[in-house]
Order: C-alpha cells, then sequence, then structure tokens
C-alpha cells in the first residue's frame, strides 16, 4: 500500500548509516580529493566533501570532519565569507 510505502522510505531516510554510505560515493565521484567524475563538474575539479568518520557514525549519528568555508547557499544569494561583498572587504 501507499502507506507502507512512505513508511519504509521514512524509515530508510532516517537510517544515518544510509546517508554515510551516499556521502562516501558521493565523494568518490566529485570530491577534490581524486573523485572520478570531477571533470563532469562545471569547474571541472570537484568540490570539498567533508570525510565520513564511520567508526563514528551510527543508525542514528553521521560524523563527518569539520570545513570551515563559504556554504553553497551563502554563494547563491550573493554572501561572502567576512560578511561583504567580493571585493570590498
Amino acid at each position: 500500500s501507499t502507506v507502507d510505502e512512505f513508511m519504509s522510505r521514512i524509515v530508510e531516510e532516517l537510517d544515518y548509516s544510509n546517508e554515510a554510505e551516499n556521502a562516501e560515493t558521493f565523494a568518490r565521484l566529485y570530491s577534490t580529493r581524486g573523485g572520478t567524475a570531477c571533470k563532469t563538474l562545471p569547474n571541472r575539479e570537484g568540490v570539498i566533501v567533508p570525510e565520513i568518520i564511520k567508526e563514528l557514525c551510527t543508525k542514528n549519528v553521521i560524523v563527518m570532519e569539520w570545513i570551515e568555508g563559504t556554504k553553497l547557499t551563502a554563494i547563491a544569494i550573493g554572501e561572502v565569507v567576512g560578511g561583504g561583498e567580493e571585493g570590498t572587504d
């Protein structure tokens, strides 16, 4: 039934071990640390992907390295690190 399918998807989405695997797959493809599909991206260099710390991850917790920088959402709305416009800091 539709409800059963919905509930199975919810449980799947709430399992962070699945999310950790998805993040590792994304990193293998697009990471600046040797992603195999980087050349398919517009910058042709890849993106910085936080490393998953598997030994600390569980079904309920995902742990990854901290990376300083500007969020993609901030770039999309024109913000930059430092709070000013590019070229004005």
